[in-house]
């Protein structure tokens, strides 16, 4: 397979690694498995427009390196083309490389995508922006903002203030008033976070999907409040136990509406981790199958094969 790999020397896990060599790495190991490789290591700001001219030569398959806001922005580019996207997680949280199979470790990455399968993932939108993860109002809002206030240096350091973000959040956690529409079933709502998810997160693990493909956009909000609960339904989510939470509650569909209380107000959100703001209401919709991936594992295996029973039943 033709493959292009870009690596983004400024997200948080290149920091602790020589560009260099792990450039070689992956070139070393994607042409051992007879891949034709070529890798590009670049500036945060110099991605987009490099990657502009990568598909311009329609690789089979385009590699990325960086955090979900750096492969929410490749898979947009990508959208509608032959190309496949692959992902060597480099972020924080890797929520959709993790989606992909794609292991944490720099090098079991690099390996798993020399076999990996290719299959399909859905694509969101809210208002039009696309995105690959989750979009969440309030609660992770502030904790982002707060982090983003701090300086770190590395994966470890923005850890360690993602954490006094979110203590300084939950102390004090924001309130949202809005009316949310699934699928026409219409609720009025007052929340401390909401998220709409890409494809409906799996059970027992952190929050990501299981399948890339499966057609739904995931609900999630909380009301939860006081300290205790907030930082409890924390413990729960890095246990992997957070929807049997009772301040938790979620719901699924295919078209997903949050509005305002307040005429003519802006949300503040976050777009797989990048801060924005629209008007409400925010409309969010997806398109099925709108990108082709890169999966690895078994269980990806399997959705290969089921994405692939899917497209011939047309």
């Amino acid at each position: 397979m033709d493959i292009v790999v870009v690596l983004n020397r400024d997200s948080g896990t290149m920091k602790t690694l020589d560009p260099e060599h792990a450039a070689a790495l992956v070139a070393e190991t994607l042409a051992a498995a007879g891949h034709r490789v070529t890798v590009r290591l670049v500036e945060g700001p110099t991605c987009r427009p490099e990657i502009e001219r990568i598909l311009e030569r329609r690789p089979e398959a385009l590699i990325v390196g960086g955090g979900d806001g750096t492969v929410s922005t490749v898979a947009a580019m990508l959208e509608g083309r032959d190309t496949a996207l692959g992902v060597i997680p480099l972020g924080t949280m890797n929520l959709f490389a993790r989606t992909l199979g794609m292991p944490a470790d720099f090098a079991a990455a690099v390996e798993a995508l020399a076999g990996a399968g290719i299959g399909s993932a859905d694509l969101a939108f809210v208002n039009g922006r696309p995105f690959v993860h989750q979009i969440s109002l309030g609660l992770q809002v502030e904790m982002v903002r707060r982090r983003d206030e701090s300086s770190y240096s590395s994966g470890l350091t923005k850890k360690i203030a993602s954490l006094k973000a979110f203590l300084g959040t939950a102390r004090n956690p924001p309130r949202l008033d809005i009316v949310l529409t699934v699928d026409g079933r219409r609720t009025a709502l007052g929340v401390t976070g909401i998220v709409v998810s890409n494809n409906l997160y799996g059970p027992n693990h952190l929050p990501f999907a299981d399948d890339p493909a499966d057609g739904r956009l995931g609900v999630y909000y909380s009301d939860a409040e006081r300290l205790t609960d907030l930082v409890q339904l924390a413990t729960d989510l890095v246990l992997g136990s957070w929807l049997d939470n009772p301040a938790v509650t979620s719901d699924a569909g295919e078209r997903v509406t949050i509005e305002g209380v307040e005429h003519g107000a802006v949300a503040t959100l976050s777009i797989d981790g990048e801060i924005e703001e629209m008007p409400f209401p925010l409309v969010v919709t997806k398109r099925r199958q709108a990108i082709r991936v890169m999966l690895a594992g078994d269980e990806a295996q399997r959705r290969v094969e089921r994405n692939a029973s899917a497209e011939a039943a047309g």
